[in-house]
């Protein structure tokens, strides 16, 4: 239903900065090609308890497999003082996410600022997914254009047991859903698959054996399935 030319996804349960969307749209307006900006964020468990000012490392795991956000956007530039009333320099990073993004995710949906056009041309959301919906969709977005980082977090991201992307509510059905992600991007981009077949094949098989672990006391036939499809891939 919205109709703006900037789309920024939020979460309920979360805290924006109130100049999350104006130094996204600084960015999005100094890069023309750019069709995602996401920021670094906090997390905290209440108001008054703080875990991590700077939460995007410790969260996405890939980030460090990937050698780092510097090694995944190289390019860096600044938004001068000013963009902010009164505020200073903020440094972002630029460059292509979309063969990073098959390492795992980087870019925190609540977070992200995209460009309507490009969700256009990317398409909607797979709604058969619960979890990983705005990833596998971020990857989609990705293949079209460069993202942007912007090095300040944005966000305050709230922590709890009970939250659909814990362990204790999502076991298994991260990774499941993981396992459709990248059979969908090698049907979607025959062409990647085979030039990445040892990335596609270590990181499905890692997902498929970690998802039959997580679903195999409630699921034992599909988990054994996974399991097999797995070991055949050779996970480590």
């Amino acid at each position: 239903l919205a109709t703006g030319e900037f789309i920024a996804w939020m979460d309920n349960d979360d805290l924006a900065d109130p100049e999350r969307v104006r130094l996204g749209m600084a960015v999005m307006r100094a890069r023309p090609d750019v069709v995602v900006v996401f920021s670094d964020f906090s997390a905290f468990a209440s108001p008054d308890v703080e875990i991590e000012r700077s939460h995007i490392a410790s969260y996405y795991s890939a980030i460090g497999r990937l050698g780092g956000m510097a090694a995944i956007l190289p390019a860096h530039a600044t938004l001068p003082a000013g963009t902010i009333p009164g505020g200073e320099a903020v440094s972002y990073r630029v460059g292509e996410a979309y063969e990073a993004l098959l390492e795992g995710n980087f870019i925190h949906p609540p977070t992200a600022l995209m460009r309507r056009s490009a969700l256009e041309r990317a398409g909607p959301i797979d709604e058969s997914l619960r979890i990983a919906s705005e990833y596998e969709q971020t990857i989609r977005m990705a293949r079209l254009g460069p993202v942007a980082y912007i090095e300040r977090a944005l966000l305050r991201y709230r922590r709890s047991d009970s939250q659909l992307s814990s362990y204790t509510t999502s076991a298994g059905r991260v990774e499941s859903e993981t396992v459709y992600v990248l059979d969908k991007v090698r049907r979607e981009d025959p062409a990647l698959a085979a030039r990445r077949r040892g990335l596609f094949r270590r990181r499905l098989g890692t997902a498929c054996v970690e998802a039959a672990a997580g679903i195999g006391a409630s699921d034992r036939g599909r988990a054994l399935r996974l399991l097999v499809r797995g070991i055949a891939l050779g996970p480590r």
